[in-house]
């Protein structure tokens, strides 16, 4: 039997809470090994609405190699539901560099994908495996020639679309500009068996980096990055290093591109689709002319705009301030819209406002045309980051990171180079968490665990929207309360359902109910 994982979980109440400007932390979860441990930024949306997360570890015991059944794991995958309200499933795979995402299939089977690291080279990879893990096939692209890979999709099709860094021609990436030094951006499109579809190469004579690909409407796609090329199929540059957006047809033929920035250097790290047939980039930047408005300090600071399908920006912002750097790593947009991005930042200053060490994993809210709303800091006093965001059903957030010390935000638990964490946010502000509290304190859920009848009751008289659903996030009751509701559960599926409480001024609060 595996060690009980000693996962430090810490719900903060009002008191934990330092200002009115800052977004709710509902929760606060540390964990790690004797060795560096993080979150990273993919996340990969399933089928039943739930999501997996990976951990990428360095670790050899410690509470997160106890998850594992193999004592050297290198990633993580972890499986929750639509919420967050319950982890599923943990998987870990000694994976040798080779595996950084997974798609899993509805009979249990599993794809991988991933990049080659070994001692014949680099290059792009992908494998299925059964419910038993055995591989049933496996097929690298470019190993020897060096391809980075840098992100990967699966696709409306049914296939998976990889896009790297390559640095030489072979059979998959035909052409090469500039000197062997200097990178082009390779772009793979692979079918469901992992059979090449087709590939192409994308660049200038400069050194040339993608950081992001997203499907587009009609099974377009596009590709984000950064370029200081001003030829070839990258013009229009600004000066220094710019955001550049190509979009590819199903085919991979150019539809159009475009340079985005200004006299400074731009830096792209992530994008998302807009929901309208665009994309939303978050970059780095020291510009303050050009496309790039509202710097917010002289260093440099994170960039989003908004791209609509035809290249047109449709909004963008600049986030932090004062004398320090921020540099963003993930970029979501939440169920309402809005636009949470997950960075590090130095210095307390501007939007900024508390700095705890040599680096902070900062998260920065702004709505949905990048108007700053608020933003949360966690740090120590060593070097920590925010490498993941990813949006909730409810309307929260869950983000992750890793922090490097005790101290600060951080429990007084710390088990080797770099932990990691995970964290969920609301959109509420902080004053809100006091009446979400007001509502879980007077509520009352009996007997839990329920047999035949379960008692739902609120102390303060109201309308109160009462929603039951089980750990898929399905619906299986919902009614109105006032103050007492008994609910016959004698017919129910044995097992875990989620009772979510909300009031007539929209507060929420969830509790858990077992029906045996």
């Amino acid at each position: 039997m595996k060690k009980l994982l000693t996962l430090l979980l810490i719900f903060f109440t009002l008191s934990a809470f330092a200002q009115v400007s800052e977004p709710a932390m509902l929760s606060l979860m540390c964990i790690g090994g004797n060795g560096s441990d993080e979150v990273l930024p993919h996340v990969t949306k399933t089928s039943d609405g739930g999501f997996i997360i990976s951990y990428q570890t360095l670790s050899t015991n410690g509470p997160i190699v106890d998850l594992c059944s193999i004592s050297k794991p290198d990633i993580i995958f972890q499986k929750y539901n639509a919420d967050a309200s319950a982890l599923e499933w943990t998987k870990c795979y000694a994976a040798n560099g080779f595996l950084s995402y997974i798609y899993p299939a509805y009979n249990g089977e599993n794809v991988f994908g991933g990049g080659y690291n070994s001692g014949t080279g680099r290059g792009f990879y992908i494998s299925k495996y059964d419910v038993l893990d055995n591989a049933i096939w496996s097929k690298g692209y470019s190993e020897g020639n060096s391809p980075l890979l840098f992100d990967m999709k699966q696709t409306s099709d049914g296939g998976y679309i990889m896009v790297g860094q390559v640095f030489y021609v072979d059979t998959n990436f035909t052409k090469h500009y500039g000197s062997w030094t200097d990178a082009d951006i390779g772009i793979l499109k692979l079918d469901s068996l992992g059979n090449k579809v087709w590939s192409k190469v994308v660049g200038g004579t400069g050194d040339d980096h993608v950081s992001s690909v997203v499907e587009g409407s009609g099974n377009s796609y596009y590709i984000v990055g950064t370029t200081p090329s001003n030829d070839s199929d990258l013009n229009g540059n600004h000066g220094g290093g710019d955001v550049y957006v190509i979009k590819l047809d199903k085919n991979g033929n150019i539809l159009w591109h475009r340079d985005y920035g200004g006299t400074g250097v731009e830096r792209a790290t992530y994008a998302v689709t807009d929901g309208k047939g665009g994309v939303i980039v978050t970059a780095s930047t020291t510009s303050t002319d050009g496309d790039v408005i509202h710097l917010a300090g002289p260093r440099q600071n994170i960039w989003a705009l908004a791209v609509d399908s035809n290249n047109n920006i449709v909004w963008n912002n600049c986030y932090g301030g004062g004398p320090g750097d921020c540099y963003p790593n993930a970029i979501c947009r939440a169920t309402d819209g809005s636009i949470w991005i997950a960075s590090v930042s130095y210095l307390k200053y501007g939007e900024i406002d508390t700095a705890y060490g040599n680096g902070d994993a900062w998260f920065v809210h702004a709505d949905s045309i990048g108007d700053f709303i608020n933003a949360k800091v966690l740090g120590s006093y060593q070097d920590d980051r925010g490498t993941m965001i990813y949006p909730l059903s409810n309307g929260n957030v869950i983000a992750g990171g890793f922090y490097s010390a005790t101290g600060g935000t951080f429990p007084n638990i710390f088990y080797g180079a770099d932990d990691a964490f995970l964290s969920i946010f609301a959109p509420w502000n902080q004053t809100v968490v006091k009446q979400v509290s007001t509502i879980n304190n007077e509520m009352r859920i009996y007997p839990n665990p329920a047999i035949n009848e379960v008692t739902i009751e609120i102390s303060k008289r109201g309308n109160y929207d009462i929603l039951i659903t089980d750990v898929i996030g399905k619906t299986v009751y919902k009614t109105i309360l006032t103050d007492k509701l008994k609910i016959p559960v004698i017919d129910w599926n044995k097992g875990l359902y989620y009772v979510q409480v909300i009031s007539e001024n929209g507060f929420k609060t969830t509790k858990k109910l077992l029906v045996e």
